[in-house]
């Protein structure tokens, strides 16, 4: 999954994890996103690209 800055329409960066469900956070500042094969749940800071946390397990399930 690549990120972009539709602002500038260049690539902001791409999520170092395969992902099958993205939500972003209501102020827009973090991203929610669970794992493909593992069923791991990441959450990441926006603004510095950083991974804030990982959550390890089968069953993760996320409501936006």
């Amino acid at each position: 999954v690549r990120l972009w800055d539709l602002a500038e329409d260049t690539p902001r960066s791409l999520l170092p994890f395969d992902a099958h469900a993205l939500a972003f956070s209501p102020d827009g500042k973090r991203l929610a996103a669970t794992g493909w094969r593992k069923g791991d749940g990441h959450i990441l800071d926006l603004a510095s690209g950083k991974l804030l946390a990982t959550i390890d397990g089968h069953h993760v399930a996320w409501s936006a």
